[in-house]
């Protein structure tokens, strides 16, 4: 009993600092962000989110999944971590090189603004740095995330400076380009310097061709699973972008600057209770269901709660936030607000599916909600503009966070947790 006990608290520690990275991350991501989208405005906003989004679609192919896979292999086979690092390492180098080409391929087909070509080109060519993050996996796996929280703490710390400092000086777009970039090269070198410094393995010189096709036939899924969650997540912006215009995307991203900001409370919440549910799964089935219960009916109702309150003050939230110029953006706020309830339920349930060893149907339930989505996205923005893309995106939350799980019979007891949740049902 002492062991677990020991393993419990170091466990709880090492995710304590996670979840203080990234409660630091959402006060940057409310306060400087929306600093950011007051000073740019809507069309520049709109730039810069598109930007983002249209690299980001292809990190999962930078990353490969490595974040599973070697986690996993870290604590299986310690003995050959080094090379199951290098070859990692190796991999993932290989593929960005090869995803700069094809992200800039692409942009030259798809945009024909020179300045968003430009900015593209700017942020992709970060990815070279990606690699580099597989110390990340590293000290997780040796329960070191306090590593790693300083390291990305300190990172947006000097980035968060310096897109102050820009907006004081009145920078141009391009620079804020940077300052994005450079978040991804400044934590790559942070986790070199860090590595050598505490006298780590050299993975750098290891690459085992064996280990290379074994690791392959692993990563394959993550990747699917990860291209459709960022597709999910980025999708709507892209398609503003191609099928309205910049000042629209930068309206609809400053809607969803708050939902997605209120969205990573829900998310801190969840992570940090992730050891509680899984020692209470171990100890206590019956109780372990009813706390997720009581976890899960929460978060939906109080989310609910605060939908209710941005109905009715959307226009006030946003004109004080970001200014009146994203005044037309207050009734998106709306209709993604009343999908916050819904988005807490998807968190809770990817907790439960880990663990509950269900990771796999997080996938096909990514791919049908991105499928969903996709396709309100283009019937519903030529008719209602950014709100159909709000609305689009509230009904795949309701089809894969809740209706979805009526179709699985694996997945009865998660579908009565959620109805007790949502009828105050907790014996």
């Amino acid at each position: 009993m002492l062991n677990i006990s020991k393993s419990s608290v170091a466990y709880l520690k090492n995710s304590s600092w996670m979840v203080l990275e990234r409660l630091l991350r959402l006060l940057s991501s409310l306060f400087v962000g929306i600093y950011l989208a007051r000073y740019l405005g809507p069309t520049d906003f709109g730039r810069l989110n598109y930007t983002v989004a249209f690299v980001a679609v292809f990190i999962p192919f930078v990353e490969l999944g490595f974040s599973s896979i070697l986690l996993r292999e870290f604590v299986k086979n310690p003995e050959h971590k080094k090379h199951y690092a290098g070859t990692a390492f190796y991999m993932s180098l290989v593929s960005s090189v090869l995803m700069i080409g094809v992200i800039n391929g692409l942009n030259l087909l798809v945009n024909e603004s020179q300045n968003i070509r430009f900015l593209i080109f700017i942020y992709s060519l970060a990815l070279l740095f990606k690699p580099f993050q597989i110390i990340d996996f590293q000290f997780q796996s040796e329960l070191k995330s306090k590593k790693s929280s300083i390291i990305k703490s300190a990172g947006l710390l000097i980035t968060s400076v310096l897109k102050i400092v820009f907006i004081l000086s009145k920078a141009p777009l391009v620079y804020f380009i940077y300052v994005y970039a450079l978040d991804i090269v400044l934590l790559s070198l942070f986790y070199v310097i860090v590595h050598f410094v505490t006298n780590e393995f050299n993975f750098y010189s290891y690459f085992k061709k064996s280990l290379c096709y074994k690791m392959f036939f692993s990563i394959w899924p993550m990747i699917i699973s990860n291209v459709a969650i960022l597709l999910y997540m980025r999708t709507d912006q892209i398609m503003i972008q191609n099928m309205l215009n910049e000042k629209e995307l930068g309206l609809y991203s400053a809607a969803t600057r708050v939902y997605e900001g209120i969205i990573m409370i829900t998310t801190v919440l969840t992570i940090s209770l992730l050891p509680a549910i899984m020692k209470l799964k171990l100890d206590h089935k019956a109780k372990y269901h009813k706390y997720i219960t009581l976890f899960l009916s929460f978060l939906f109702w109080s989310n609910c709660a605060l939908a209710l309150l941005i109905t009715f003050f959307s226009e006030g939230i946003i004109g004080v936030l970001f200014g009146k110029e994203f005044l037309d953006s207050s009734f998106v706020l709306v209709i993604v607000s009343w999908s916050l309830g819904l988005t807490a339920f998807g968190s809770i349930s990817s907790r439960y599916f880990t663990v509950e060893n269900m990771e796999k149907k997080l996938v096909f339930r990514t791919i049908v909600s991105l499928s969903i989505n996709i396709l309100l996205n283009f019937i519903l923005i030529p008719l209602y503009g950014i709100n159909g893309s709000a609305f689009a995106t509230l009904v795949s939350l309701l089809v894969g966070n809740y209706i979805i799980d009526y179709f699985d019979p694996e997945l009865k007891t998660l579908v009565k947790l959620k109805n007790n949740a949502l009828t105050l049902k907790f014996k």
